[in-house]
């Protein structure tokens, strides 16, 4: 699935991340992707790149799985902080939801808001799901014991072939001189 989501109402100028987790169990969130740094305008708002995830990694194909958002905002020192999060489920964001917004929150005080400007669900089947829905496969290896692949220059090789004649006339001299086979190959 594609998912680009845009920052509004941010009063920080800067360049703003955010990253996403997927609930495990229990409250325990695992961290899942962290996307590219943009920069914020507090006015107008920012889009981030759209980003390619795979259901079966991002949610474990169950659109009803919390998600968890972060907003940083990006330090060159390295201390990054912290501007709020939000918690949703994709089936909340995507399937005619388009736009929708998430109020993010920092210690329950509102700190902006991240809407959903693209969510492109669509289905990337791998191989082991063509092997589960009943596909068959059949594998076919010949091997070849005849000794016969020798030098082309070889005249017993299967591959011989006259260095005086190119492989055109030799293909017609062929013909000619099998005439009768190749009409009454039972004879």
């Amino acid at each position: 699935m594609e998912i680009q989501f845009k920052a509004t109402d941010f009063d920080v100028k800067g360049a703003l991340y955010y990253q996403l987790s997927r609930n495990r169990s229990l409250g325990e969130f695992v961290h899942c992707y962290q996307s590219e740094k943009r920069k914020n305008h507090p006015e107008n708002g920012m889009h981030w790149k759209p980003k390619d995830f795979a259901l079966k990694e991002l949610v474990r194909n169950d659109l009803t799985r919390l998600l968890k958002i972060e907003i940083y905002l990006f330090n060159k020192r390295g201390e990054d902080q912290l501007l709020g999060k939000a918690e949703f489920c994709l089936n909340d964001v995507i399937r005619d939801n388009i736009n929708q917004t998430v109020n993010v929150y920092l210690n329950k005080v509102p700190m902006g808001k991240i809407e959903t400007t693209l969510a492109k669900e669509w289905n990337k089947y791998q191989f082991i799901d063509y092997i589960h829905g009943g596909m068959t496969v059949s594998l076919f290896v010949a091997i070849d014991f005849s000794l016969g692949n020798k030098h082309p220059s070889n005249p017993f090789s299967l591959h011989y072939m006259n260095e005086d004649l190119n492989w055109r006339s030799q293909t017609l001299i062929w013909k000619e001189e099998n005439e009768d086979w190749l009409e009454n190959p039972a004879s």
